[in-house]
């Protein structure tokens, strides 16, 4: 029983040595992804150009704004000074 104890407590101190060390990997290579992308997304952003000279059109609406949608302005009402 105490052999079976100790080699089960060996057994899992290297499982999670191991898993640490994998995890370790992981998370450096993971990382190092991530700022590749952050870095290339940057020099996209800087060497953009600026001006009129390209021009790029996000979004398009689907339907137009109908001239009832706009609102043309309330009522007048007179301005009396009160005192």
């Amino acid at each position: 029983m105490f052999k079976f104890l100790i080699l089960s407590f060996v057994f899992f101190y290297l499982i999670i040595k191991v898993s640490g060390f994998f995890l370790r990997i992981f998370l450096r290579s993971a990382t190092q992804k991530a700022t590749q992308h952050y870095q290339q997304q940057q020099t996209r952003q800087q060497y953009r150009p600026t001006g009129n000279a390209n021009v790029d059109i996000d979004y398009v609406p689907t339907e137009t704004v109908k001239a009832s949608k706009i609102t043309k302005g309330g009522e007048y009402v007179d301005y009396e000074e009160v005192k």
